[in-house]
C-alpha cells in the first residue's frame, strides 16, 4: 500500500523532502490563485478548505513544491461540492459553460505546474475534468461520498481512476464495495491518520455543514477539551463526567482518527493507497507511524511473535500486528476502547 500525504498552504522544498523521507509515496494539495482569491476570497474555494494558509496560493510555488515531490505524483483537490451546480457560471466555468474562467484556469496552472492528478466530489464535475484535462489522473474525494460497488463502477465510466472512500463507511461495505468493483477500477484509497471525527467530510458537508458545535458532532465524537469555569478547569459536556487523559493519550488525539491495526485487514481487502490528511501539523508524526507499521507488515509474513517484538504467551500472539499497532499508538485505553478507531475491530471480524 501506497501513502498519500497532504500539503498545507505554508509548505516549501524543505518539508516535501521531508515527508519523502520519511516514506510518503504521494502528495496532494489545494491550489487558489491570486485571480481567484482577489475576485472571490478565500471563503470561495475551490477545494472546500476556507484559510489561506491551507491553500498554494502562487503558481510558482505549486511548480516548486511539484519539483521537489518529483517523481512522487501530486494532486490537486478540486473537491468543493458547489462547483458541480451553478458556480462553473458564477466564476467563468469550463469552456462549453461559458469561457474559460478561473475553475479552468486553476487546473490549466496545475497541469502546467508539474500537478498530475485531480481530486473531485462530484460525478458532473469529473465528467468536465475528464473531458478538458483528459491528461490529469481523477481520484474521487471522500467528500464525494461513495458507498458502494455500484457507485465505483459508474465513476469509473466517467474517467475516474481511484475512489477515495469516506470516512464514515464501515469495512465490510469498503470490502464489499471493492470486491464489486475491481473489475472496473484498481485503485481504492482508505483514510488512516487524522481528523478527531469520521463524520468530517461527505456527511459532515452535505448534512450538518459548520453548525459547530452542534448536538450532532457532540454525539458522534468525544472531544477532549476543557473549559475555566467558576470551579476551576472542568470537562465540557462531550466529555464524560470526571474523565481525565492519561500518559501518552494527548499525543495519541492530536494525530486524531487511528486506522493503524486495520491496515492489514485494508490490504487484504484491496485498498492501495493510505491517505494522511496533511494541512495541519500531524502529517510528518502520522506518516511516520504508518509507515513503520507497514514495515511490520512486510516482516510479519517471515517472522514470528519474538522477531516482532512480543512476549511469548502473549494474548495478542495469535495477531503480533495488533500488538505492533498498539504499541506504536502508545495509548492502551484508546485503543481497547475503540472511540477513535477508523475501523473498529468489531467490524472487522
Amino acid at each position: 500500500m501506497r501513502t498519500v500525504v497532504g500539503l498545507p498552504g505554508t509548505s516549501d522544498s524543505r518539508y516535501v523532502e521531508s515527508l519523502k523521507a520519511a516514506g510518503a509515496d504521494e502528495f496532494f494539495l489545494g491550489f487558489v490563485p491570486a485571480e481567484w482569491h482577489r475576485a472571490y476570497g478565500f471563503e470561495v474555494s475551490p477545494n472546500r478548505r476556507y484559510r489561506r494558509s491551507q491553500q498554494v496560493t502562487d503558481v510558482g510555488r505549486l511548480r516548486e513544491l511539484c519539483e521537489a515531490a518529483a517523481p512522487c505524483p501530486v494532486a490537486v483537490t478540486f473537491n468543493e461540492h458547489v462547483l458541480s451546480r451553478s458556480a462553473w457560471r458564477a466564476t467563468g466555468g469550463f469552456p462549453s459553460v461559458g469561457g474559460p474562467g478561473p475553475a479552468y484556469r486553476v487546473l490549466e496552472d496545475s497541469l502546467r505546474s508539474g500537478v498530475t492528478g485531480a481530486i473531485v466530489a462530484g460525478p458532473g464535475v469529473a465528467a468536465l475534468v475528464h473531458r478538458e484535462f483528459p491528461d490529469l489522473a481523477l481520484h474521487m474525494s471522500g467528500d464525494g461520498g461513495v458507498y458502494n460497488a455500484a457507485a465505483c463502477r459508474f465513476l469509473a465510466e466517467l474517467g475516474v481512476g481511484r475512489v477515495i472512500f469516506p470516512r464514515e463507511l464501515p469495512y465490510p461495505d469498503l470490502a464489499a464495495s471493492i470486491a464489486g468493483a475491481s473489475d472496473s477500477m484498481r485503485e481504492f484509497e482508505a483514510f488512516v491518520m487524522g481528523e478527531p471525527c469520521v463524520y468530517d467530510g461527505a456527511r459532515c458537508f452535505t448534512e450538518h455543514g459548520y453548525a459547530f458545535p452542534c448536538d450532532f458532532c457532540n454525539h458522534h465524537s468525544v472531544r477532549h477539551v476543557a473549559e475555566r469555569g467558576r470551579e476551576g478547569m472542568r470537562p465540557l459536556p462531550s466529555v464524560g463526567p470526571g474523565e481525565a487523559l492519561e500518559a501518552g493519550e494527548g499525543n495519541a488525539l492530536r494525530l486524531g482518527r487511528c486506522g493503524l491495526c486495520a491496515m492489514p485487514a485494508l490490504a487484504e481487502a484491496g485498498i492501495s493507497h493510505l491517505k494522511i490528511p496533511g494541512r495541519a501539523s500531524i502529517a510528518l508524526p502520522a506518516l511516520r507511524l504508518v509507515k513503520r507499521m507497514l514495515e511490520a507488515m512486510e516482516a510479519a509474513a517471515s517472522a514470528d511473535a519474538r522477531e516482532l517484538g512480543l512476549e511469548p504467551g502473549s494474548p495478542l500472539a495469535d495477531d503480533p500486528l495488533e500488538r505492533v499497532a498498539r504499541r506504536l499508538l502508545a495509548a492502551p485505553r484508546l485503543c481497547s476502547e475503540g472511540r477513535f478507531c477508523y475501523f473498529p475491530k468489531q467490524e472487522r471480524t
